[in-house]
Parts: structure tokens; sequence; C-alpha cells
């Protein structure tokens, strides 16, 4: 009975100190789940959606009937290479599936309102006033999702 009783608590012993080594690997661990913060991601959404905001305030400000595709074709091209390059940038960061989700959204977006206005030939007030308002609210998700990864992804 002495033996089992040894032996009992030479396990407990071992047991113990187990869980103290594994509680000391685990609690030096991290799981990191969302991307580093990337200041420059950060400073190029906020450019690129000042872009697309100052694009829609010239659209807005040009007269209805001078609203065709062709003046507004090479800020179209400027802007979608802009969001082509930070949907790259995006995907070139690991652990950013958010942040690529929402930039493919946007370019989405922006492609399917250029081809629109290409094969209509205009934009209307209450459409651009409409977009305008919907890519600053995607911005402003892009620009949030980067600032929470500098809270060190605790929503803070």
């Amino acid at each position: 009975m002495d033996s089992y009783l040894s032996r009992a608590a030479a396990g407990g012993r071992q047991g113990a100190f187990l869980l103290l080594v594994a509680a000391l690997v685990l609690g030096g661990c991290t799981v990191q789940l969302v991307a580093d913060y990337d200041a420059a991601s950060f400073e190029e959404t906020l450019r690129v959606g000042k872009m697309v905001d100052r694009f829609y305030g010239d659209l807005l400000d040009t007269p209805p009937g001078e609203r065709a595709y062709a003046n507004f074709a090479a800020t179209y091209i400027e802007i979608e290479a802009e969001l082509r390059s930070l949907l790259a940038r995006n995907k070139a960061r690991p652990l950013n599936e958010e942040s690529v989700a929402i930039a493919e959204i946007i370019l989405k977006q922006w492609t399917a309102r250029r081809d629109e206005h290409k094969k209509t030939g205009t934009y209307a007030d209450g459409e651009a006033r409409l977009d305008r308002d919907r890519f600053a609210r995607e911005f402003a998700s892009a620009a949030r999702a980067e600032t929470y990864k500098a809270a060190g992804g605790s929503g803070q």
C-alpha cells in the first residue's frame, strides 16, 4: 500500500510539473488572427478614398449634359489603378482576409459604376450622391479594419 501511495504522489508531482511547464510555454505564446497594422496601407486607403470622393465632387460639379464618360475616362483609369494597387498591397500581407475582401468590393463596385457610366453616357445626380456616400462608407470600413489591427485586434 505504501508503494502505491508513493507512486501516486510521485505521479501527481510529475503531472503538476508538466502542467506548470505547459502553462509557462503556452502563456508566452500568442495566436495571431489578423495582420499587423500597416501605417502605409492605412494612409493609402485614405488617399485613394479621397481620390474617389474628389471624383464624385468633380462629377457633381459638372452640369449633367457634360457628364459624358469620355470626360471622366482618364480619372476612372487612374483611380482603378490605385484601387488595384491597394488590393495587391492587401493581398501581399498574411492574415489580411478582411482588408482584401473590402478592397475587392470597392474595386468591383468602382468598375461596375464605370461600366454603367460608359454604357449610358451619363451619370445622374441622385446616383452620383448615393455612390459617393457608398464609397465613403466602404473606405471608412477599410480604414477601420486597419486601425483595428493597430489596437492589436481588440476592437478598441
